[in-house]
């Protein structure tokens, strides 16, 4: 049985290996629970380029 957070943690590590369409609207389904599509696409681009994604598929845990 998965969590939620099982599933965001498993859409972050597909993003991470690899940058496709579908991959990225896994992780905009599983990561946010707001509305804002703006928001959405901001923070999916932040947390790429910072790293944070990365950092979440090495240890697979939330790090923030």
């Amino acid at each position: 049985m998965s969590t939620e957070k099982d599933k965001f943690i498993q859409a972050t590590i597909m993003w991470t290996n690899k940058k496709s369409f579908a991959n990225f609207m896994q992780l905009w389904q599983t990561g946010f629970r707001v509305k804002n599509p703006f928001f959405k696409l901001w923070r999916i681009f932040r947390n790429t380029v910072n790293g944070r994604y990365a950092e979440i598929a090495e240890k697979k845990y939330l790090a923030w």
